[in-house]
């Protein structure tokens, strides 16, 4: 069977166009009679592995309005192969529960926030775990990014969950300073932390410092925000021209 390849100049980006090849036969073209009509719309970008870290990316939900994320890694250790980290620059959304509630509770906020971007179907489920109080590993959509992994120990006793996000490496105030938010946020460090029944959580203070928070019965309260990550394809594109703040938009 034959292939051909022609290139067509003059489209232009996001407009849909109709294709129809001919054949050239004994007695001058002819219409193929199948796979003869084509329609596609030509969609130039970049693709995401094509971009500096720390470039600003928009995700936009489908309801109304967009996340706008910064890229912090490609190819991290124990990440998807191929995928390419975008975290928040913003806190997204509070989350109101208990503390015994407080895994589910996160496990839901992170669901929905997922189910809403356009760009769902390319998010890269991820394995990981909530912490070592809470070893059961999960497949996350969205997740949160854990102490470890945002150079965020709170002491020298720490748990360890993941590894260090090369763009969290640097001096302790350099990392800090990346880590702020606007707001009070969950890390990915939670559960129960000793025997006499107290809960604890990690959360990452609105100056960017790390904090034990906690000690309290299961049926007490906890409010803080959240600041989803996620993975997708490193060739997933962006459209070619910035906007005005230098963020891109995802195709």
């Amino acid at each position: 069977m034959a292939i051909a390849k022609a290139t067509i100049s003059g489209l232009t980006n996001d407009t849909e166009y109709g294709v129809r090849v001919f054949v050239e036969g004994a007695y001058g073209y002819q219409t193929a009679l199948e796979g003869a009509t084509a329609r596609a719309t030509p969609r130039a970008g970049i693709r995401l592995e094509d971009l500096p870290l720390e470039t600003k990316v928009n995700l936009p939900f489908i309801d109304d309005g967009a996340y706008q994320t910064i890229l912090i890694a490609m190819d991290h250790a124990g990440y998807p192969a191929n995928s390419v980290t975008l975290w928040g620059t913003a806190a997204y959304q509070q989350v109101v529960t208990t503390y015994r509630q407080l895994t589910s509770a996160l496990d839901t906020a992170l669901g929905d926030f997922s189910d809403r971007l356009v760009c769902a179907d390319k998010i890269i489920p991820t394995t990981l775990t909530w912490s070592t109080y809470v070893p059961v590993e999960q497949s996350f959509r969205a997740f949160l990014l854990s102490n470890t992994e945002m150079a965020a120990k709170w002491s020298d006793t720490d748990r360890v969950n993941g590894s260090l996000i090369d763009y969290f490496s640097g001096t302790a105030s350099e990392a800090k300073a990346k880590r702020v938010r606007g707001q009070v946020y969950y890390e990915r460090n939670l559960g129960l932390t000793d025997t006499s029944n107290k809960y604890y959580s990690y959360v990452i203070a609105s100056d960017g410092s790390a904090v034990l928070n906690g000690g309290r019965a299961g049926t007490d309260s906890i409010s803080c925000w959240i600041v989803p990550a996620i993975n997708i394809p490193k060739s997933a594109l962006v459209k070619p021209t910035p906007n005005a703040d230098g963020s891109y938009d995802l195709l």
